[in-house]
């Protein structure tokens, strides 16, 4: 039988790590139009708001996430900082969560964020730029095989998996699916990649709400 770390290097050989800024950027249309302001207004009210990025890659769609929340309203960061807003974002992959976490990265790529957006949580650096430390404060990089045990202990408002399920056969899509259910708040949100479908047959529990977006059942 395979080792851990074996399979783990099997599974970062296999998959492709290419991303950008804003990818398949209606979810991050969504989450702005739809979810901002109530989870803003929750975190006054002094509760908590989860997201979690699986399978996250070199980080750009955790940033993406986090600058859609706060918008274009320094206001925003203030609020989230007083509040108890929190970002996993989490990949099998230890290379590339280290690019991730550092949040440093070629200035070709931020023709992806938004001006607006870019003005505000991006700092420029030499021949890069970085993501802005207030930014960074909220998100916490975790190496994590979605096929794998999930050590999490929380449920979350909205899971970002992408562009995942791809690599993977029928059952094993079917189970990933079952789970990252199962780690969503009733109301929570998951977005899925372009390519990949959710059936009512296979999770009734999941309700397709937009293009590649499924809202929880609330019991």
């Amino acid at each position: 039988m395979r080792s851990n770390a074996g399979l783990t290097s099997a599974l970062c050989a296999l998959t492709t790590n290419h991303t950008h800024f804003f990818r398949e950027s209606h979810h991050l249309d969504h989450l702005r139009m739809h979810l901002q302001q109530p989870w803003l207004d929750r975190l006054d009210a002094g509760e908590q708001v989860r997201v979690w990025s699986a399978g996250c890659s070199s980080g750009e769609e955790a940033w993406s996430i986090l600058q859609s929340i706060m918008g274009t309203k320094q206001a925003n960061c203030e609020r989230a900082e007083r509040g108890n807003l929190r970002l996993l974002a989490s990949d099998i992959d230890r290379n590339v969560l280290r690019v991730a976490s550092a949040g440093h990265y070629p200035i070709d790529t931020l023709a992806g964020i938004p001006a607006e957006l870019a003005k505000l949580w991006v700092v420029r650096e030499g021949d890069g730029f970085s993501i802005s430390p207030r930014l960074r404060n909220f998100a916490c990089f975790q190496m994590l095989n979605l096929i794998g045990e999930w050590p999490l202990r929380q449920r979350f408002d909205a899971i970002f998996c992408r562009n995942v399920m791809i690599y993977f056969d029928g059952p094993t899509k079917q189970r990933l699916v079952e789970r990252l259910a199962e780690m969503l708040l009733p109301g929570g949100i998951l977005y899925i990649g372009q390519s990949e479908r959710i059936t009512k047959d296979a999770l009734p529990e999941l309700m397709e709400i937009g293009p590649t977006i499924y809202s929880k059942e609330e019991r």
